[in-house]
């Protein structure tokens, strides 16, 4: 039996250091690029978090309706370790909420616009990226549920079943403001296949295509 987090944690024996996720925002210049090794280990985290802060496992529901960001594939990722499903929209069992989003206040853990998505102003009662830090770096709880629901009616299994074997650390561009359900489909559907993602935020046609050449992206 094969779960997304199964496949991801072979990815990280497979290419450590190479380039897993790339965040990009052209607003503030901020550039955080993530290997599959620290991507793991974030992921990890985040679902040690899920699970003892929240209860989020089997039949839970984490609200990801925020504006892009490198966490996003973390949060996505770790919900898919505990058993849990994403949701694009509010409502569900987590709140994920964004600092720079006027709808963020109640969210359960809070994703900020400070270095290292910390945030910059009072969280209020909303967990953050110091309490994931403060996680273990392994995740030693997985369900191993490949029949577990994952996003829009897909189980783990079906998302699955549509990764290519062998992504070889090729990266591939999604440009946006705010998360969509295609972009999670997709972040199931490459990290755990070893393919990067290059996530670009406000950037205009000209500097998509500057970034894509930084970034060598397909």
């Amino acid at each position: 039996m094969t779960t997304i987090f199964d496949a991801l944690t072979d990815q990280r024996r497979r290419l450590g250091d190479r380039p897993a996720v790339v965040f990009a925002d052209a607003g503030t210049g901020e550039r955080t690029e993530l290997s599959f090794a620290t991507l793991h280990n974030w992921v990890s985290k985040t679902a040690n978090l899920l699970l003892d802060s929240f209860d989020a496992g089997l039949g839970a529901e984490v609200s990801l309706a925020v504006p892009l960001h490198w966490m996003v594939p973390v949060v996505a990722l770790g919900t898919w370790a505990t058993g849990a499903a994403v949701r694009v929209a509010p409502g569900g069992d987590v709140r994920v909420g964004h600092e720079d989003d006027p709808d963020a206040g109640g969210s359960d853990l809070l994703i900020g616009v400070g270095m290292g998505g910390r945030p910059t102003g009072d969280p209020g009662e909303a967990l953050t990226v110091v309490d994931v830090l403060a996680q273990p770096d392994e995740f030693v709880d997985d369900p191993g549920d490949e029949g577990a629901w994952a996003v829009d009616g897909r189980t783990q299994a079906t998302l699955l079943a549509e990764t290519p074997q062998d992504g070889n650390g090729v990266r591939v561009m999604v440009a946006g403001d705010r998360v969509t359900q295609d972009l999670v489909l997709l972040v199931a559907r490459t990290l755990p296949a070893g393919i990067g993602l290059v996530l670009a935020r406000g950037y205009d046609e000209a500097g998509l295509a500057r970034l894509a050449d930084q970034e060598g992206t397909a």
